[in-house]
C-alpha cells in the first residue's frame, strides 16, 4: 500500500484543483513526481479509498504501482540512471 505520507516523504508535488479550474463540483488534488521529462502521477484525491494511493507513469496507465517498496525501487532506478 502507498499512503499519502509516503508520497510526501518521497518528494511528490501536490497539485490542487478547484471547481473553476477543473469543472468538477469540489476541490481535489493529485500528486506528481518528475525526473527530467519523466513523470509519475497519482489518482485524484476524490478517487482514493482508505489512503491507498496508486501511482502511474504519466500517459501510460497500464503501469501501476500499488506497493511502496516497488515505487521506491523504481524511483531509485530512475535517479541512478539519469543522464548527466
Amino acid at each position: 500500500m502507498i499512503a499519502e505520507h509516503n508520497l510526501i516523504n518521497l518528494g511528490f508535488d501536490r497539485n490542487d484543483e478547484t471547481p473553476e479550474s477543473s469543472g468538477s463540483d469540489n476541490n481535489w488534488y493529485y500528486y506528481t513526481f518528475s525526473i527530467g521529462d519523466f513523470t509519475l502521477i497519482s489518482k485524484a484525491s476524490d478517487e482514493i479509498d482508505k489512503d491507498c494511493w496508486n501511482i502511474y507513469i504519466f500517459d501510460f496507465e497500464e503501469f501501476e504501482f500499488t506497493e511502496i517498496e516497488s515505487l521506491i525501487e523504481f524511483i531509485n532506478i530512475l535517479k541512478k540512471n539519469i543522464k548527466k
